[in-house]
């Protein structure tokens, strides 16, 4: 049996205020099974998994203040 995993990475420099916009772009047009999306803080992690649910876009959060447990539990 052969496994094929193919990994794309895409890099995006738009402005800050158009940030959540691109990303609804992109989420709209790729075909994906997961999407990782590193950000600087615990705040901005929550406030995007907000904005993505409201989008409809089903999403968790994972960092670093959330112990072993309750990260494995949102995957």
């Amino acid at each position: 049996m052969h496994v094929v995993t193919k990994k794309l990475h895409y890099y995006v420099k738009v402005h800050k205020r158009d940030k959540r916009k691109k990303l609804c772009d992109l989420l709209d047009r790729l075909e994906f099974r997961q999407v990782v999306i590193f950000v600087k803080s615990e705040t901005c992690c929550t406030s995007l998994r907000y904005f993505l649910m409201t989008q409809s876009f089903p999403a968790v959060e994972l960092h670093r203040k959330m112990g072993t447990h309750d990260r494995l539990d949102s995957i």
